[in-house]
């Protein structure tokens, strides 16, 4: 058997085996990257729940707000820190409590 023959035989088809082997595992379309796409996926949908749970909330506080005016005026004080004309708001430093214990 010549030399020639046996590269073409042997060599060249294992050859064509390791890089489309090479190609399924590390190519661009390969199971490495298609992992890393699943993964980037599935964290994307985390935080899309994550959003759409704070959507909700501020949908509820939104309609509180329409609904209740003692909500609104709740978040007038808590947000905005303001008060009614007579009254004395106190506020407190939530670090500063934490440091004097």
């Amino acid at each position: 058997m010549p030399v020639r023959s046996w590269y073409l035989q042997t060599l060249l088809p294992a050859a064509f085996l390791g890089a489309v082997v090479f190609a399924a595992i590390l190519g661009d379309n390969g199971v490495f990257a298609r992992r890393k796409l699943v993964n980037q996926l599935d964290a994307a949908n985390r935080d899309l729940v994550a959003v759409e749970a704070e959507n909700q909330a501020m949908l509820r506080e939104l309609r509180a707000m329409d609904q209740d005016p003692r909500a609104l005026e709740r978040l007038v004080y808590d947000e905005l820190g303001w008060a009614r004309e007579g009254e004395e708001l106190y506020r407190f430093d939530a670090d500063a409590v934490d440091e004097s214990r």
